[in-house]
């Protein structure tokens, strides 16, 4: 099929049966009959054979990339370990088909550009393996770096600020005996979802805003007997008020204290009993 496609293209026609006969006897078939096939002695077999097999095996390559800050369309350099030999300073470039090394140099007054290679990549093949290698080998280093970077950058400070007051709690909780209390930090409407077991009282004191509806709803559900309401804003706990009153709440009593002398704020506690 692919013979006769290739003649109807008007290109060369390709006998794939003969190839694959021709790699049979070069890589398989005993010396003898290889000899015979192609019309040579046995030593000459024998040399077809090796240089066949040298041609066919790949020799081992690593590329090391260290990436820099962009000079130009510089953007690294690479070390090439090729069969064991190692080559240094090749330069890592932005090309417009892609990354590829640019051949390692030193400045030569005597060259028409002030540089000499020091290493050159003869074969086309060869060279488009360095360049994948290359391409590879920069973008696992950039991972790596931003990697190191992320490690290494501070935990937001509210984070921090939260994680903080935690380990304060425990602190606090210890010198005072008490060693039958558990704390968390971090968002409301996460953290509540790890509490596990119903608490017996339930104690709010949420910023200025109040609690998010859906905190609110999920506190609710516990069905506690008696909910404290610390507010620092009264307009925002009356809005949270007729939210728990809908749901079964009965403010049983109320206080003000003012922390805040000379200012309209004023501190508000309010104690909720289930009905």
């Amino acid at each position: 099929m692919a013979k006769m496609q290739a003649a109807a293209q008007g290109g060369p026609v390709v006998d794939e049966a003969a190839m694959e006969e021709m790699r049979r006897l070069i890589f398989e078939a005993p010396i003898a009959e290889l000899a015979e096939s192609q019309g040579i002695s046995i030593d000459e077999a024998v040399q077809l054979r090796v240089e066949k097999n040298l041609e066919a095996a790949e020799v081992p390559i690593e590329v090391t990339v260290r990436p820099i800050e962009k000079q130009g369309k510089t953007m690294g350099f690479a070390s090439v370990n090729i069969g064991g030999m190692v080559v240094d300073d090749f330069r890592v470039i932005d090309g417009k088909n892609g990354v590829f090394l640019g051949a390692p140099s030193k400045p030569d007054p005597t060259s028409r550009t002030g540089y000499r290679s020091t290493a050159r990549v003869m074969d086309r093949h060869l060279q488009e393996r360095l360049d994948a290698a290359a391409a590879q080998g920069y973008t696992q280093a950039v991972e790596k770096l931003i990697a190191r970077a992320e490690a290494l950058r501070p935990k937001p400070i509210r984070e921090q600020m939260a994680n903080a007051a935690k380990e304060a709690a425990k602190e606090n909780a210890a010198l005072n005996g008490l060693h039958h209390c558990a704390f968390w930090a971090g968002d409301v409407l996460k953290v509540i979802d790890e509490l596990g077991e119903t608490p017996d009282l339930i104690m709010l004191d949420p910023p200025r805003d109040g609690v998010h509806p859906k905190a609110l709803d999920k506190i609710i559900r516990f069905g506690v007997k008696r909910i404290v309401y610390i507010a620092c804003k009264p307009t925002s706990l009356a809005r949270d008020l007729e939210m728990l009153q809908d749901r079964g709440y009965r403010v049983e009593r109320i206080g003000c204290v003012d922390l805040f002398p000379a200012t309209v704020h004023v501190e508000t506690i309010c104690e909720l009993v289930k009905e």
